[in-house]
């Protein structure tokens, strides 16, 4: 039972906190466009217009995505380390959530309902993957090392490398889907958002 429970409560630091980011981030996002009248995503991969991320070299965009996204998951690696999982987990999905709401929001705005298929399809799948390897890592090294039964200490330590490796392809199959994918899929949603 008490397994139960600390597997809801890693749900709740990684899945409700973007929720509430995306509900805060389409609220600021129209609350900034009814009230400032302020164009806060002009961007189609953050630092890049819709049409320049057409026109970049796949090196380029490569080099861009791998320093956002290893920085992001080194900042959520040090507060981890500094405070703890909970408060990791729940600031990292609390921040994407909200990115991802003003995309949505912004794109809906926009484009109708071709914006929405491709916030989509272009943010959704590589952002899974990585709640799923937050997920896995809370759930693998925090709450089991917050355990204190005698099994525990019995573990194989081959079982930690398969995790490790497991974390760590989760992230690079998110990171390859993110720098193969997205101008492609960009490439493909461009003639509806122009």
């Amino acid at each position: 039972m008490k397994n139960q429970n600390e597997y809801y409560k890693n749900a709740y630091y990684t899945y409700l906190p973007v929720f509430l980011g995306m509900f805060a981030g389409s609220i600021l996002f129209l609350v900034l466009m009814a009230f400032f009248e302020t164009q806060i995503m002009e961007q189609g991969l953050e630092d890049y217009k819709f049409g320049a991320v057409l026109n970049i070299p796949v090196w380029r965009l490569a080099l861009y995505i791998l320093k956002r996204r290893l920085g992001q998951l080194f900042l959520f690696i040090i507060v981890w380390l500094l405070f703890s999982y909970p408060v990791a987990a729940f600031c990292f999905n609390a921040c994407f959530g909200g990115y991802y709401g003003i995309v949505v929001c912004n794109l809906f705005i926009k484009f109708g309902w071709h914006g929405i298929v491709y916030s989509l399809a272009c943010f959704f799948p590589h952002y899974l993957l990585y709640f799923i390897a937050i997920y896995f890592s809370g759930r693998w090294f925090y709450y089991m090392s917050s355990r204190k039964n005698a099994a525990y200490g019995n573990v194989n330590k081959l079982q930690y490398l398969v995790k490790i490796f497991v974390i760590f392809f989760l992230i690079f199959i998110a990171l390859i889907w993110e720098i193969k994918f997205q101008k492609n899929i960009l490439n493909y949603f461009y003639q509806y958002l122009v």
